[in-house]
């Protein structure tokens, strides 16, 4: 049975479609509240990055707060990548 695709690939084919979709509706002239729904589009679209990011490198519980309903925040994603960016920068100039 062939797998479906992963967890990551579908996070960013997310992200990927709803920066796009930002984009389109910040490009309309004639859309009421273009601006405020371009702004949560593109948020979102970072959120979903880094969600994949976060999955990817540093675990796939990290994703889901402690009651398994939700998955992290946008702050608390940002601040585990920054996290884990910062560890490996520092280990990899260590040697």
């Amino acid at each position: 049975m062939p797998r479906g695709k992963s967890v990551t690939k579908l996070l960013l084919d997310s992200s990927q479609a709803t920066l796009f979709a930002g984009i389109e509706i910040h490009n309309k002239p004639h859309i009421d509240y273009r601006y405020p729904t371009s702004v949560l589009l593109i948020i979102n679209a970072w959120e979903l990055a880094l969600k994949a990011y976060v999955y990817k490198y540093i675990g796939i519980k990290r994703i889901y707060e402690r009651d398994k309903k939700h998955t992290i925040s946008f702050s608390k994603a940002l601040i585990l990548v920054r996290d884990h960016i910062n560890t490996t920068k520092k280990i990899k100039y260590s040697r």
